[in-house]
């Protein structure tokens, strides 16, 4: 398992901070559970790749800790940003 646990999709915020956030909502059905759809979304991002924009988040969104961008190659779509709930190793951060 790597360290992406949770997404939300936010308002694409440029390449230079500092990022202005804007969490979307997205309506969503019932089809599934809420954990079993994030488990989905977390699957998706990683196999697509992405690259970490931020790890300055303010607590106000928190679990959410860290900013990252899907590669154009994960999604037609052009919001490509996340808020992300990320676990580091503690031993390898800086």
């Amino acid at each position: 398992m790597g360290p992406l646990r949770a997404l939300q999709l936010i308002e694409s915020v440029g390449d230079e901070g500092p990022f202005h956030i804007v969490p979307v909502m997205l309506p969503s059905g019932s089809a599934m559970s809420p954990s079993d759809r994030m488990a989905a979304k977390v699957r998706w991002a990683e196999h697509a790749t992405y690259a970490i924009l931020s790890r300055d988040v303010p607590a106000s969104f928190a679990p959410y800790n860290t900013l990252i961008r899907v590669s154009e190659r994960g999604t037609e779509d052009s919001l490509r940003d996340y808020l992300a709930h990320m676990v580091f190793d503690a031993a390898a951060t800086p």
